[in-house]
């Protein structure tokens, strides 16, 4: 039954979960499902989402699909290294300007998964030199990405 729930989702880029308050990757969403089914807490009917709680069950989240104001990793957090999957989710405009703070406070050399986010999301570093060398740059140094409606 979750098998079915979960290969019919196959065709999508990166398949999430939504289980007690956490988003999953789908290797641990599916995982979570296979654990529950075996302990029988799985509901009558998981194709039917609108039957249950994603507190008691997990819950397909379309990753891609749905904005969020950060960048969102699997739960797990070794699921895929050190950090988690991370799912490819959209961001709002609050979340490109959370990245940005965030990459700004790490400077120009990034962590890994920071590095991720930033290519991911199209950041690229402006440093002091390219300021101070093109006069048509109007901004300070810092991460920035076409994406965003602000700088």
């Amino acid at each position: 039954m979750a098998e079915a729930m979960a290969s019919g989702r196959k065709g999508l880029k990166t398949m999430a979960y939504v289980y007690q308050a956490d988003v999953w990757c789908d290797d641990c969403g599916r995982a979570i499902i296979d654990d529950l089914t075996a302990q029988e807490k799985a509901p009558e009917d998981p194709e039917d989402e609108s039957s249950f709680d994603s507190d008691e069950f997990p819950k397909y989240y379309g990753a891609e699909d749905d904005e969020a104001d950060g960048p969102q990793n699997c739960a797990d957090g070794k699921c895929a290294g050190k950090y988690g999957t991370f799912l490819r989710n959209a961001l709002t405009g609050e979340g490109y300007a959370y990245l940005k703070n965030m990459l700004d406070n790490h400077g120009e050399t990034l962590p890994e998964y920071a590095q991720e986010w930033a290519d991911y999301y199209r950041f690229t570093y402006v440093s002091a030199d390219d300021v101070a060398n093109d006069p048509d740059e109007s901004c300070e140094p810092g991460w920035y990405s076409d994406e965003m409606t602000t700088n």
